[in-house]
């Protein structure tokens, strides 16, 4: 997947990450693409820039994801978008994606996110800020 901001929040040079995409749609590997991490600086214009991105590479999987604000970490100050939010995503992601897709996943899982849409939850441990144990 293409992260929001690449190459400017993160440092992966998004010319390096379209080449993986080009890699995985030209071959025989299904691409999951997730919409992340989301946070109150992206706009609905960059949001949905990334849904059609996801599409134009083939994802067979789509996917919204809300930033976990991790202390110490430089977006961390900015927080974690409301729920509303990530369930408009992934209701405009189904909108853009159509029938091209077998699942729509959330991070986390929400119920206003899964009637929105999302039919696909994902059950994480260990290093992941949303693991405390």
């Amino acid at each position: 997947m293409f992260r929001l901001r690449e190459g400017k929040d993160i440092g992966i040079d998004p010319e390096v990450r379209l080449q993986t995409l080009k890699a995985i749609r030209d071959s025989d590997l299904d691409l999951g693409y997730c919409v992340e991490p989301i946070g109150a600086e992206h706009s609905a214009e960059e949001l949905v820039e990334e849904m059609f991105q996801g599409k134009e590479y083939g994802a067979v999987n789509h996917a919204a994801m809300w930033r976990v604000p991790v202390p110490g970490v430089p977006l961390a100050k900015i927080g974690k978008i409301p729920g509303m939010r990530l369930a408009k995503a992934v209701a405009v992601t189904r909108i853009v994606v159509g029938d091209s897709i077998r699942a729509m996943g959330v991070h986390e899982p929400r119920m206003l996110a899964l009637r929105a849409g999302a039919n696909q939850i994902y059950a994480e441990t260990g290093p992941n800020p949303r693991d405390i144990n």
